[in-house]
């Protein structure tokens, strides 16, 4: 029954996301757009940032689900920028409120996520040792530039295609893991 009070939550919230923005939507039209009260909602929820929060999280977790590693990286973040884009209206609407840092945060945890999983498959295939410290520092650089990309790709429209964006991104990328690893596997 929880998953789907939030499912019903969830659903209420991008609804009036496709109306107006997050700034203007308040918890008791996000109840009583799903037919529950103020209790339910924070029975489940902090506030309306961890229901966004939540709403993102699913959404990504749907689009990527088994292509979080160095062969699927592509694919993974082609789907979340697709998924963006197909949802351009929501999207938008959380990047022109006080939604827009938890948009920026839930785009830097599943970049981070995605990219030590990559970074993990790529020590193994090139059979370096890179500390942990390295390690972290190479997924935070990169996801800086990654989240950093797809702000400014959103705060200009979503114009182009996220094939085309994705396949900008690896040509910069590509050999920059395996020369960060050779160079902090001699530290």
């Amino acid at each position: 029954m929880s998953l789907v009070t939030k499912q019903a939550l969830s659903g209420s919230l991008k609804k009036l996301l496709t109306e107006k923005t997050l700034d203007k939507i308040t918890i008791s039209e996000i109840c009583g757009n799903c037919g529950l009260n103020r209790q339910s909602f924070y029975y489940h929820f902090s506030n309306i940032y961890d229901l966004v929060s939540w709403t993102l999280k699913t959404d990504v977790s749907e689009q990527i689900e088994g292509k979080i590693n160095y062969n699927g990286w592509q694919e993974g973040f082609k789907e979340v920028l697709t998924f963006c884009k197909n949802n351009k209206v929501i999207i938008y609407n959380l990047y022109h409120s006080q939604g827009k840092g938890t948009l920026e945060e839930g785009l830097k945890e599943f970049v981070i996520n995605l990219l030590l999983k990559v970074i993990d498959d790529q020590i193994e295939r090139f059979d370096v040792t890179v500390s942990d410290e390295n390690r972290e520092f190479i997924a935070i650089y990169n996801m800086y530039a990654f989240v950093g990309i797809v702000m400014l790709w959103i705060d200009k429209g979503m114009e182009e295609e996220p094939s085309v964006l994705i396949k900008r991104v690896h040509t910069l990328i590509e050999g920059d893991f395996k020369k960060a690893f050779l160079s902090f596997s001699n530290e």
